[in-house]
C-alpha cells in the first residue's frame, strides 16, 4: 500500500511500536522517545525524519538503506547503499529503499598479524590473518591472507621436513647419462593454474613435471617467459599440444632414476617453437602434421641423447650422429631419448673428449669400448687431432688440475698446416651445473672455427 501525508501532517510514533514492512511512504515521520519504529522494508519518498534515534537505528536486523532498487515485488535487487554517515542523518531525504543487508567488509592490515574489516554500514570487525601460501619462484614463496589479501613476501623455501609449506618440492636433476647435476627447489607443474585455454605460462625458474601430471588434463600446452628449466620426474608422463618460448630459453632434464620421465607433444603445426631449447635428458616424442617440422627451431642436444625417426610402419630408427642436425631440421615425427646401448664405430683414432680418443657411439657420440688416452707429439697434437694445453707463450704445459677441457685450438691457414694459436670461446653450462661445455670450434682441432 501507500501512505501519503499531506503538507503539515506527520506520522508520529508516540508510544508503542510501529513496524513498516513494505509499501510506499511519502511525508514526515516523527519518533518520540517513548515510541518505537521498526522499518524492515518499503520505499520512502521525500521523507522528513526527526527523532531521538539515528535513521539507521530504526532498521530491522539485517536491513539497510539503498538508493537504487530494480525488479518486481518479492524479487527486488538493491544497490548503491547509503554510507553510515548518510544513514545517521536527520532531515529530508529525497528517496531511498529499505532492503536486506549482508555485511561486506573493506579490510586494513593492522601490521600485528590481524586485520580490521569495515562495512559501509559502519560495522567493524578485527580478526587474525588466515594465511595461505603462494609460490613466487624456485627459491621463495609468500604468505597471503585469504581474507584481506595482505601478504608477506620473499620467504625462502624450507625443505627440512620434506616439501615446503607453500607446495614447492625439492628435486634432483640429471643428464641423459643419469649423472646427477644438483638438487633445486621446484614448482610442481601440476599445482599451477593454467589459462582458460589450458596454456601453462611459466616464468624463469625450475619446474617439476611430476607423476600427478599424467592425469592433469587441464594443461594442454606450455608457454615460457624467461629462462626455464623443466625436470621430467621419474615415471612422469605429460601429453601436450605445444611448447614455445616468448623469450629466454628452455632446458629439459631428467632425474637420476631408471624410469625416465616422458613428454609427448602432438600438434597440428610445429610441435616445438622455442629459441634456446636444450634437451639434456628425458624422453621426448614429437609429432606434427605433414606440412610442419617437429622443431621449428633446431634444439641443442646434451651428451648421450639419441635421435630416432618413425618410419611408415610406425617403427623408430636411430639416426647417425652425423645426420642429427639435418634430421632435426626436417623430421615431422621423432623421438629423443637417452642412448643406453652404444653402437660404436671402428675408427680407433676418432676424438672422443679432452682425455680420450678411440671408438664412439654412432648415435650419441659417447665413447665406448677401446677408448685410449691422448698421446701428444712434439708439436703438441695427438694423432686424433686433439691439441695439448698450451700457455700464453705457446709452449707445452700440463693440463691444469681439475680442468675439464682444452683452453686453446689452432686455426687452419689456407688448408695447410696449423696456424695461429687461438683461445677457445667457452660457454657456461646450465645454471647450477658448474664446469664448462666444449668450445664451439668442434671436437677435432683440424677444423676451423
Amino acid at each position: 500500500g501507500k501512505l501519503n501525508l499531506a503538507a503539515g501532517k506527520k506520522l508520529i510514533v508516540k508510544q508503542g511500536t510501529v513496524n513498516i514492512q513494505g509499501g510506499t511512504i511519502n511525508g514526515s515521520i516523527q519518533v518520540e522517545s517513548s515510541g518505537t519504529l521498526i522499518i524492515s522494508g518499503g520505499e520512502f519518498v521525500n521523507l522528513s525524519y526527526t527523532g531521538s534515534k539515528k535513521l539507521s537505528e530504526l532498521l530491522a536486523e539485517n536491513c539497510w538503506l539503498y538508493k537504487q532498487r530494480t525488479g518486481t515485488e518479492g524479487n527486488y535487487t538493491y544497490s548503491d547503499p547509503f554510507t553510515a554517515e548518510e544513514a545517521a542523518a536527520e532531515g529530508t531525504t529525497s528517496a531511498f529503499y529499505v532492503g536486506p543487508h549482508t555485511h561486506s567488509y573493506t579490510y586494513t592490515d593492522n601490521g600485528d598479524g590481524t586485520h580490521t574489516g569495515t562495512c559501509y554500514c559502519g560495522q567493524e570487525v578485527t580478526e587474525e590473518h588466515e594465511w595461505e601460501y603462494r609460490i613466487v619462484d624456485s627459491v621463495t614463496h609468500k604468505s597471503v591472507c585469504r581474507v584481506c589479501r595482505s601478504s608477506v613476501k620473499n620467504i625462502p623455501h624450507d625443505f627440512s621436513s620434506g616439501n615446503c609449506v607453500c607446495g614447492a618440492v625439492e628435486a634432483s636433476y640429471a643428464d641423459a647419462t643419469g649423472t646427477k647435476w644438483g638438487t633445486v627447489g621446484c614448482l610442481r607443474l601440476s599445482s599451477l593454474e593454467p589459462e582458460e585455454d589450458g596454456e601453462a605460462r611459466l616464468g624463469s625458474g625450475w619446474y617439476l613435471v611430476d607423476s600427478a601430471e599424467a592425469v592433469n588434463s587441464a594443461v594442454n600446452s606450455i608457454l615460457t617467459h624467461g629462462d626455464v628449466n623443466l625436470i621430467l620426474a621419474d615415471g612422469c608422463s605429460l601429453d601436450i599440444s605445444g611448447l614455445s618460448t616468448y623469450y629466454g630459453s628452455v632446458t629439459i632434464w631428467q632425474q637420476p632414476g631408471e624410469n625416465v620421465g616422458k613428454l609427448t607433444i602432438t600438434s597440428s603445426e610445429s610441435a616445438v617453437y622455442s629459441y634456446g631449447l636444450t634437451i639434456n635428458g628425458g624422453v621426448l616424442e614429437l609429432k606434427s602434421n605433414s606440412n610442419s617440422k617437429a622443431f621449428d627451431i633446431i634444439p641443442t642436444l646434451g651428451s648421450c641423447m639419441k635421435l630416432s625417426v618413425k618410419d611408415e610402419t610406425g617403427v623408430y630408427t636411430a639416426v647417425n650422429i652425423a645426420n642429427q642436425k639435418s634430421t632435426l631440421s626436417t623430421a615431422t615425427e621423432l623421438k629423443l631419448e637417452p642412448c643406453t646401448e652404444h653402437v660404436c664405430g671402428t675408427n680407433d683414432k676418432e676424438y672422443i673428449d679432452s682425455s680420450y680418443h678411440g671408438n664412439r657411439c654412432q648415435h650419441c657420440g659417447i665413447g665406448g669400448e677401446g677408448k685410449t688416452a691422448h698421446e701428444f707429439g712434439t708439436d703438441g697434437f695427438c694423432t686424433c687431432g686433439a691439441v695439448k694445453f698450451l700457455d700464453e707463450s705457446g709452449k707445452g704445459a700440463a693440463l691444469p688440475e681439475g680442468h675439464s677441457g682444452w683452453q686453446y685450438h689452432r686455426r687452419l691457414v689456407c688448408g695447410e698446416g696449423r696456424g695461429e694459436l687461438l683461445r677457445h670461446h667457452l660457454r657456461r653450462c646450465q645454471p647450477g651445473a658448474g664446469g664448462w661445455l666444449q668450445p664451439q670450434c668442434g671436437r677435432r682441432t683440424d677444423v676451423g672455427e
